[in-house]
């Protein structure tokens, strides 16, 4: 869908949390830069050691983990201030994820990979947060590759009623 020079999709109704700027709010057109809620922000390969698995043996001595990290959130206001402080700080995400990671104990990967999710949500104004999380020493003999599980969470945002 189009809306004044950028594209929202239908599942956001047009309605952004406070604090976002997207390329119509800054008087931008489509041709001018207008952006789209499809920007990304990504880290991959955010490995440390976690505790996640099935046996007590698995959470206490623990595994080498993977995350990788996709933020939704739109980049117009980024690029036109061109600071730290429009984006999400990349050394921060990382900080917290490795907390997340480092000091849970689940029996599942997709537990540890929700409770991320929610935490990037919470800590950042960002629209939607897709963590993928591998395991890729896996104590199944068979299985050469890895174990791994991604979650995709969104805001929640409000849906305002129009007054005819």
């Amino acid at each position: 869908m189009r809306y004044r020079g950028f594209t929202r999709p239908p599942s956001y109704h047009g309605v952004l949390p406070s604090g976002f700027a997207c390329g119509a709010s800054l008087g931008l057109g489509a041709r001018e830069g207008g952006g789209t809620l499809n920007d990304r922000i990504i880290v991959s390969g955010l490995e440390f050691h976690g505790h996640c698995g099935i046996t007590p043996a698995e959470r206490e001595v623990g595994h080498r983990l993977s995350a990788t990290v996709e933020i939704v959130s739109p980049l117009d206001r980024v690029t036109l201030e061109d600071r730290l402080g429009a984006t999400v700080d990349y050394t921060r995400l990382c900080d917290l994820l490795l907390k997340l990671g480092r000091e849970s104990r689940c029996r599942l990967l997709e537990t540890l990979a929700v409770k991320m999710a929610r935490e990037v949500l919470a800590a950042f104004p960002i629209l939607e947060v897709r963590v993928r999380l591998e395991k890729p020493l896996t104590p199944v003999e068979a299985i050469r590759g890895s174990f791994a599980v991604e979650v995709i969470r969104r805001r929640q945002l409000s849906h305002r009623k129009k007054k005819r």
